[in-house]
């Protein structure tokens, strides 16, 4: 709800699809600064109690915008401060959730199913965040659906006061920074992962135009308003919430994680050209759950094959790694499809960016299949 109030209130404000890809690179560019530091920080002291503290500072962001909306003075720059000032929080937050998630079960082929029910939960609520986001924008406004975040937490942080995780942590036996250069060392010089790593930068600034020009094709292209914003995210989450039918839940995965990830970039991209074809929300609503399909398995199965392909020692650094492959690009692809967007208009950015997915999905595919070529010719 609070995504979707505030890049509605910030088109509204502006009518500018730079405006929109600012806000994305301002909310995101300051976890790309401290998430390595985040990654440290949860291998010594493990992640529970990062997060506790991690959310009752998202508690007070959401509740500062809530009472600067309802007061009436708020403008652009006071949205994109406090949507910085969040990104710092979600700098260690991130990946102290990743490895949070994956200790919940002692049992490690548990791993993907717990990351998937942790997608479910996400992509639900992303399904009906937007739908209630929009009603509650169209009725009484904005501050009213950051309001209801920032009440949210209290929930929250009662709840995870009784969760208890396996997680591993490391003696500070280090600095902090020869721990991150370890981290470094050991992600680049592990093939499998270093090569995860590239394709999810990619993919993620490739599909940074998703969710920074949906405000503009439904303004624009489809003529609607906040309800019509609501919708194709909610089609974007439903498509998200039918990928545990088809990944990760089973006890017999059909596929392993690496042609998981093939498919799901494929998928999306193809999802989101078929999208930026169309004229009619109709045929909007599809598209983007095809594209909310791959996404899911795409980064699921990422999660999942880098959680169990790594050393647990290392987990926290190295989901630090992955949430930097996504965090540190979607910035930088939200300020350049949002000015390619201004330029060319949204329809054209969106099927560069899809056709980027499968391009780049297809080259990993091939990469793949030699050295696993290799690997079975050595003796």
């Amino acid at each position: 709800m609070q995504q979707l109030a505030l890049s509605w209130l910030v088109y509204s404000l502006t009518h500018s699809g730079w405006a929109l890809g600012l806000l994305g690179f301002c909310a995101d560019l300051p976890t790309a600064l401290v998430v390595l530091f985040g990654g440290v920080l949860v291998d010594r002291i493990g992640p529970r109690r990062i997060i506790l503290v991690t959310q009752a500072l998202s508690m007070v962001q959401a509740t500062l915008l809530a009472v600067l909306v309802l007061t009436g003075h708020t403008n652009f720059v006071m949205l994109v401060a406090l949507a910085a000032s969040l990104g710092i929080v979600n700098g260690f937050e991130l990946p102290a959730r990743q490895v949070f998630i994956a200790g919940t079960t002692n049992n490690p082929a548990d791993v993907a199913r717990a990351i998937v029910l942790n997608s479910l939960v996400y992509d639900f609520a992303r399904l009906i965040g937007p739908v209630l986001g929009g009603i509650v924008v169209t009725a009484v406004g904005e501050g009213y659906c950051f309001l209801a975040n920032a009440l949210s937490y209290a929930v929250l942080l009662v709840v995870l006061l009784f969760v208890r995780t396996s997680s591993p942590t490391r003696k500070p036996d280090a600095t902090v920074t020869s721990a991150l250069i370890e981290g470094l060392r050991y992600a680049g010089h592990h093939r499998p992962i270093r090569s995860v790593l590239i394709l999810v930068a990619v993919f993620c600034f490739a599909s940074a135009s998703y969710q920074v020009l949906l405000p503009i094709m439904a303004g624009t292209v489809f003529g609607g308003g906040s309800n019509a914003l609501g919708l194709l995210a909610a089609s974007g989450a439903f498509g998200a919430l039918c990928g545990p039918l088809v990944f990760g839940l089973g006890k017999h995965p059909r596929t392993t994680p690496e042609l998981s990830i093939v498919l799901g970039a494929i998928a999306f991209g193809l999802g989101l050209m078929w999208f930026s074809l169309t004229h009619a929300i109709v045929a909007a609503a599809p598209a983007l759950i095809l594209a909310g399909f791959g996404a899911m398995v795409f980064m699921s199965s990422s999660n999942t094959f880098l959680l169990r392909t790594m050393n647990e020692a290392m987990r926290g650094r190295v989901m630090s790694l992955f949430t930097l492959s996504v965090v540190g690009t979607v910035p930088i692809g939200s300020l350049v499809m949002g000015s390619l967007a201004s330029a060319a208009g949204a329809p054209l950015t969106l099927l560069g960016g899809g056709a980027i997915c499968i391009s780049t999905a297809l080259v990993y595919a091939i990469s793949i299949a030699g050295f696993n070529r290799v690997r079975t010719d050595v003796p």
